[in-house]
């Protein structure tokens, strides 16, 4: 069994990064309500792959991440343009992809292994190189988020409670390279999840969002690392759905801890 976690450590290793990089991002887009953006861009990319998968005859992870980026960033370019960005406008755009990427499976049935690898993403089947590269992209990741912290929280605070809606380049380039990232190696289910599962469960349950974007980010790494585990010890569970699953439920139980602990915020 030792040696079958050691076989994954590098798995381990990349998930404590994105189980922070993504929910100090989906954090901030929910405070911000752009969560059905996300999911929108999210499928975006996924439709991205499946035509990068339509087109490119040899396999290129090179290429296919430039299609799926490009699509996400076309759909963001758009959307940015769009005067009536409300919540029927992105679920209508949403629904769109799905429906897309769909149509395109109807006409070429082999795409459909492609959509469930989107869809579901596999860490356990990364190889040690892959792995490897993703662990020093989710730490710049990290690192820039850091970095920018405090501006970040001026932005969210600016943008949810004043209301004042200033795309800062920065930010705008730093959401698309982790959706796309995460996207392309980790899957669409995962992604958005650990986006959002955390501020939408307990987001309100803090009044310092700098002490619930470590709570978070803590919950969601557990979440991870045990979810990984479990899939390897138990070889038919499937990675992320376990990995979800735990914490959706972690984010439970923290709450209802919350709710029965006397100033629990």
């Amino acid at each position: 069994m030792i040696e079958l976690f050691s076989i994954y450590k590098y798995a381990f290793v990349l998930v404590i990064f994105t189980g922070i990089v993504l929910t100090i991002q989906g954090s901030h887009l929910v405070a911000r309500k752009e969560s059905l953006q996300v999911l929108s861009l999210s499928q975006s990319a996924v439709l991205g792959a499946l035509v990068s998968a339509l087109f490119l005859h040899e396999h290129s992870d090179i290429l296919s991440f430039g299609i799926s980026l490009a699509f996400l960033v076309i759909v963001k370019i758009f959307m940015n343009s769009y005067s009536d960005k409300s919540e029927p406008f992105y679920i209508v755009s949403y629904l769109f992809f799905i429906a897309t990427g769909y149509f395109l499976i109807s006409l070429f049935p082999m795409l459909d292994s492609h959509m469930a690898a989107s869809f579901f993403g596999d860490i356990v089947s990364l190889s040690e190189t892959k792995t490897l590269i993703l662990i020093a992209v989710f730490t710049l990741f990290l690192s820039l988020y850091l970095y920018k912290f405090n501006d970040l929280i001026q932005s969210t605070f600016k943008s949810s409670i004043l209301k004042i809606k200033k795309q800062n380049i920065m930010e705008e380039v730093l959401l698309t390279l982790v959706l796309t990232t995460s996207l392309f190696s980790l899957g669409f289910l995962y992604t958005v999840s650990f986006m959002i599962f955390p501020i939408v469960v307990l987001g309100k349950s803090f009044k310092n969002f700098k002490q619930s974007l470590i709570i978070m980010s803590s919950i969601s790494v557990l979440a991870s690392v045990m979810g990984l585990a479990l899939s390897i010890i138990y070889s038919r569970v499937s990675t992320v759905s376990a990995q979800v699953i735990i914490l959706l439920l972690f984010l439970l139980i923290y709450k209802l801890i919350l709710r029965w602990t006397p100033n629990g915020k």
